[in-house]
């Protein structure tokens, strides 16, 4: 494990991310392998968190973002608590902490993406190993017979975590339909039973609720108490008695089977020959024993019959996939192979790209977008979002920062299951094109609700494997919190308000889930978060659009170190369709691709090889390697690009050639042509472009006939692996390049590959949009800045809310705080009657929306350990809020705020003037010739606070569950609970706040004796009271805060409480408010005082 002065060594101030890997769980001393990463994650937070290295990440590198850091967890268990719980949220001001399990992230390539990116042994070079669809190519929809089975031969790493990827995934619409439809995840392992029982222990809210068997082999069978397997039933958890009966009939769309035994054994051969040969199951079989020789020899040795009738046999590979691919690819004649594939290599899994969280980013957004537009139809909200473009992104990625790890990686699951839903919805019918969804999908309002049931049945799942849980029959808490059972959900009286309310305290207190339930119960206990499931659906082709729109401006705003990829793009150009066309508009490269262009996507850096002529075409590349090239180039861009259908080419070259093309007989055409078109020449292709001068066109596409063929997505029907090319080459004559004959198109098989056949990338995006304008970067910063003023003024309008001055009673609110400050009065019983001006105050405190647009940060970088835009800014100093902050939001606003004094907050927390007591005092000290002496006054004084309505105790109200955010979890949004009767929020709990004063204790007691600051000022003893005070001794280096915090009791949070902390230390509990200065203190008592803590902010 590595020490802080290893990590000194390794200067990470200079990287771009980190990843912490860790030798091999497996390795001798390696089995603390995670708590080893976890103390070098910490070693790294403390090494960025230094100023030296932020000031050389920011002067060197122009980068204030906090770095990634990647955090290998080799261990199921370990991982799962790190994305069910935000266990490292302190991390997070320091670095971005990103854990990950290296088995999870190969079953994701495998279930998701249906291929993997890995290093093909030529330095730089890459591969692209494909996987079949556990659902099939069509999928399984509403009406399919079909069911997915996966079988996983070994309980270890690999196979547990591909089981409970499966588990996240498979949930498709027909068992809405029938339940008997169940997806079915079977382990064989010669130690099946101790592991399964562990595996339901580490899961076992996801088996409290999902059907499971065991089953042993023995000498004559598969036996569980004597019965063949396909006999044994399933024990049913939620069978009438269990704990959750009081959900109904099972729900869940997933069971479970634990074989005990060796895959080599005839009974088990046997047992998987009856799986596969069963019809519409769909079986694949994940050989995941940790040694690859006895892998593979698993998977050779299974039956014939399995590789034949099976869906695809997929075998673990940690070193190489060379001798699996080999064999597989053999075969010509035989076959036998040709659905086993490879995986699990460790070398180049760990390749991170910045694109595939936008959908997930997408999809959170959602949510908060649908509720912002009230009670618009969805219809009308739909034709909203698809409009929605100016800004998007910096929204959306704000939202984002929001989450923690937990929230984040919920999205993430919703978003990898998108794959799954599309071809549930379109089957094969999918051609990248969003719109064809939304025909589908308006078709058939049968299949909205059907998938809305199946993405149901995903979210509970996942909640499972978080380790949530069901809401009980009867719900208790060790500490004695009261919290709502089953049965008052089911209450039809029940108002949202209190639903919402007791569903946030079981899942905060006993992580009970009211919506783990079916899909009809959630009808009666939560109907108003139907629409959710449905809005997943219904929304898919506008969030399709904008991830693709999203990840072209990261595209574009790539630094010139990594932007060749956006140099391939700004080739594209952009053919709309015209009516009665090809039914779309889409973007096509204007040329040819190049050897340049293959080589910059086909490497994993910017390594280029030797030779090669970044103009001329790239040729010998067969279909099946052009799909790789496009892979790797989705992979790296998040654009949907994808070769051209034969339609679409024929559209685009019909319409280009025309502007420029002689009409000419076919006599004069050989030669008439030669001027504008490469062909007929044995001496090869020609550079890209070459003849662009004699090939002008409105649509700025080149070379489309001739030079070289082109190939196309589109196959021919009755010809197996067989597509179309076109527009002829430099190989054949004018004839091929002839649109008005049927010479320029033909086929031949993906596999094959001629110097003469080359090919052109689309992209699927339906809509225009200017790409400079997206690329450019002052554009860009003038649009954020001006955002960044609008939100400063319209905060500042919208919260800061004027205060009326008068009289109040300073520390005390009733007869229990007067016996509590009685010490300080000398044995009189005297209050500290204080007299405030009007001033202006923030009805919420300071939010990180706020701070952030005023430091010119966002919410990644920002200090707070919990994020979010509208909860309160922490971890900020007393020092860094007056000598920096302040300045900052001067310069946008024009008007100087500063901290309120602690009697100013006081006063405010109290509600002011409202009470009457204000009012009723004033007549008293405004009227001195009515009295005898100031003692009278006091006198009177006390008779009216002894008769008048006490103050609240907290502020707004007697009851802090009322007001206030306290012994929470974390900080809350603002303005959520109720406010006072100035209209202010959160001013007893949530979070601290800073004051003005230096911290002196006995400095009412100073007011009352008129020796205040050190000065002898003897208002209060000749006047009865004092007017705005403020401890501005300066001997004391500690600052007053008020109001509690979430992290508090209830008693610390009262109006009247108040704690102390050094003016440069900060905390996640304390933040502050601002007034609009009034001129009514003297400022200069306050001196700005720069440290290196403050300085490196400036």
């Amino acid at each position: 494990m590595p020490i802080i002065e290893d990590i000194e060594s390794l200067h990470l101030e200079k990287a771009k991310e980190i990843y912490i890997l860790g030798e091999d769980a497996t390795a001798e001393n390696e089995e603390d392998h995670d708590a080893y990463n976890i103390d070098c994650l910490e070693n790294i937070s403390k090494y960025m968190s230094k100023d030296d290295v932020k000031i050389y990440r920011k002067e060197k590198l122009n980068n204030e973002n906090k770095i990634k850091c990647h955090v290998n967890f080799e261990y199921q268990s370990t991982f799962t608590a790190f994305k069910a719980t935000h266990i490292y949220r302190r991390l997070d001001k320091d670095i971005e902490f990103i854990p990950f399990n290296i088995h999870e992230l190969w079953s994701k390539k495998v279930l998701v993406d249906n291929f993997a990116i890995y290093p093909d042994g030529e330095k730089g070079k890459v591969k692209v190993q494909r996987y079949l669809p556990i659902d099939g190519n069509n999928g399984i929809n509403y009406e399919s017979e079909k069911t997915v089975h996966i079988v996983i031969v070994g309980m270890n790493q690999m196979g547990t975590a591909f089981g409970m990827q499966t588990a996240l995934l498979a949930h498709y619409p027909n068992f809405i339909r029938d339940k008997k439809l169940r997806t079915t995840i079977t382990f064989i392992d010669d130690n099946a039973k101790a592991e399964g029982d562990y595996l339901r222990g580490r899961f076992a809210s996801l088996f409290d609720l999902c059907r499971y068997k065991y089953a042993v082999c023995q000498k004559d069978d598969l036996q569980n108490e004597g019965k063949p397997i396909e006999d044994i039933p399933f024990t049913d958890p939620m069978e009438k008695g269990s704990r959750y009966d009081h959900l109904g009939e099972n729900f869940m769309d997933l069971q479970w089977e634990f074989i005990q035994g060796n895959v080599a054994e005839d009974k088990i051969k046997d047992y998987l020959i009856g799986l596969t040969s069963t019809p519409n199951k769909i079986v694949t079989i994940a050989i995941c024993l940790n040694h690859p020789q006895q892998a593979i020899a698993t998977a050779l040795y299974l039956p014939g019959t399995i590789f034949r009738k099976g869906h695809q046999v997929l075998v673990y590979q940690k070193s190489s996939f060379d001798l699996i691919n080999k064999v597989a690819n053999g075969e010509l004649e035989w076959k036998r192979y040709k659905n086993m594939y490879p995986f699990g290599m460790i070398e180049g899994c760990y390749m991170g790209e910045s694109f595939d969280n936008t959908m997930a980013k997408l999809e959170h957004f959602l949510y908060g977008y649908i509720a912002s537009k009230g009670h618009k139809k969805r219809e009308e909200i739909l034709k909203d979002l698809i409009n929605e473009t100016q800004g998007l992104k910096i929204t959306i990625d704000e939202l984002w920062d929001e989450l923690g790890i937990v929230q984040k990686y919920a999205n993430i699951d919703l978003a990898e299951s998108i794959p799954t839903k599309l071809r549930s919805i379109m089957g094969k019918d999918y051609h990248g094109y969003p719109n064809e969804i939304s025909k589908v999908i308006n078709k058939d309002g049968i299949l909205l609700k059907k998938m809305a049931e199946a993405e149901h049945n995903r979210w509970l799942t996942e909640r499972l494997i978080m380790s949530f849980r069901p809401v009980d029959k009867h719900e208790t808490r060790e500490e004695g919190v009261i919290l709502k059972d089953w049965s008052f959900f089911t209450n039809s009286t029940l108002t949202e308000k209190d639903r919402r309310r007791e569903k946030r305290r079981l899942i905060e207190k006993n992580r009970a889930h009211l919506d783990i339930c079916s899909y009809e119960k959630l009808k009666t206990v939560d109907p108003n978060l139907l629409p959710n499931d449905e809005n997943v659906i219904y929304y898919l082709p506008a969030l399709l659009r904008h991830c693709e729109r999203m990840n072209l401006e990261t595209l574009l705003s790539a630094s010139e170190r990594d932007g060749e990829l956006n140099k391939i793009f700004k080739t594209l150009r952009y053919i709309k369709e015209d009516k009665d066309s090809i039914g779309h508009s889409f973007w096509m490269g204007e040329a040819p691709i190049t050897e340049y262009q293959w080589n910059v996507v086909m490497n994993l850096g910017q390594v280029q090889e030797k030779g090669i002529n970044a103009q001329l075409p790239v040729v010998s590349k067969s279909k099946d390697e052009i799909e790789d090239f496009l892979t790797i180039l989705r992979k790296k861009t998040g654009l949907y690009f994808t070769l051209p259908s034969l339609k679409e080419w024929e559209y685009a070259a019909k319409k280009s050639t025309k502007e420029y093309l002689p009409d000419v007989d076919d006599k004069s055409r050989e030669k008439v042509w030669k001027e504008y078109l490469h062909y007929g020449d044995n001496k090869g292709c020609i550079p890209v472009m070459a003849l662009k001068n004699k090939q002008q066109n409105k649509l700025g596409l080149y070379d489309m006939l001739g030079n070289v063929w082109e190939w196309t997505r589109t196959d021919i029907e009755g010809q197996d692996s067989c597509f179309y090319f076109c527009g002829g080459s430099w190989r054949f004559k004018s004839t091929e390049c002839n649109l008005n004959k049927d010479y320029w198109k033909t086929f031949w098989n993906s596999k094959l590959s001629s110097n003469d056949i080359g090919f052109r990338v689309i992209w699927k995006y339906e809509e225009n949009c200017n790409i400079e304008n997206l690329a450019n970067d002052d554009n860009n910063s003038i649009q954020v800045e001006g955002q960044r003023k609008k939100f400063v003024n319209e905060w500042l309008d919208r919260n800061i809310k004027h205060v009326n001055g008068g009289f109040f009673v300073m520390g005390t609110e009733n007869a229990e705080t007067i016996q509590e400050l009685s010490h300080i009065y000398d044995g009189r019983d005297l209050f500290p009657f204080v007299k405030v001006s009007d001033f202006e105050i923030s009805a919420i405190p300071v939010t990180q929306g706020l701070w952030n647009a005023v430091m010119k940060s966002n919410l990644k970088n920002n200090k707070s350990d919990h994020k979010g835009n509208s909860l309160p800014q922490t971890n900020v100093s007393w020092c860094e809020i007056v000598n920096i902050f302040f300045n900052e939001l001067y310069k946008i606003s024009g008007k100087r705020f500063r901290l309120p004094t602690e009697a100013e907050w006081e006063y405010a927390a109290k509600g002011g003037n409202t009470n009457g007591l204000s009012e009723k005092l004033s007549l008293v000290f405004e009227n001195k010739p009515k009295y005898d002496s100031v003692k009278d006054m006091w006198n009177e004084a006390c008779k009216i606070m002894a008769n008048h309505k006490k103050y609240n105790r907290f502020s707004g109200s007697d009851r802090s569950e009322d007001v206030a955010w306290t012994n929470e979890s974390t900080t809350q949004h603002v303005g959520q609970k109720a406010a006072n009767e100035l209209g202010l929020y959160d001013m007893s709990g949530n979070v601290w706040e800073w004051c003005l004063d230096y911290y002196k204790i006995d400095f009412l007691k100073d007011c009352i004796k008129g020796n205040i600051d050190g000065y002898d000022g003897m208002e209060y003893q000749t006047n009865g009271y004092v007017t705005n005070p403020v401890c501005s001794d300066q001997s004391y280096s500690a600052h007053v805060f008020k109001g509690g915090s979430w992290l508090f009791k209830d008693t610390e949070c009262t109006n009247v409480y108040k704690n102390y902390w050094i003016d440069d230390d900060e905390d996640n509990d304390l933040g502050f408010r601002i007034v609009l200065d009034n001129g009514v203190i003297d400022m200069n008592k306050f001196p700005q005082q720069l440290n290196t803590h403050t300085s490196l902010l400036c």
